[in-house]
């Protein structure tokens, strides 16, 4: 997140880019830009410089206000949304690579007869 009235948070979003990618991985980012209700009188960052940052490394990219509540919902669904997928894509991920037990010969020669 960085502040859209504030050139100098703007700047470190690579940098923690950077740093999310060599600690983090296969998990969702999103870039958001906040304070958009200060848009029209105080923007320093142009919509498109995070958009471009955000296509750039293949994330999405929403821009939204704390203050206001301007699109929170929207970038909270869709955080939500992605962190479900992936893991519902782990647990199919698991249950393809498990082991079934309860898996019955087929072949009646396989079978060990009791007593």
């Amino acid at each position: 997140m960085y502040d859209l009235t504030d050139r100098d948070s703007f700047e470190h979003v690579t940098n923690w880019l950077n740093l999310i990618k060599q600690n983090v991985t296969n998990k969702p980012i999103i870039i958001v830009a906040n304070k958009l209700d200060l848009a029209d009188e105080k923007r320093i960052v142009a919509e498109e410089e995070g958009q471009k940052i955000a296509d750039d490394n293949h994330i999405l990219f929403f821009e939204g206000s704390g203050y206001s509540g301007e699109n929170v919902e929207k970038i909270f669904t869709v955080i939500a949304e992605k962190i479900y997928k992936d893991l519902m894509d782990d647990k199919n991920e698991y249950l393809n690579n498990s082991i079934d037990l309860k898996k019955r010969h087929k072949n009646k020669k396989d079978k060990k007869k009791c007593c």
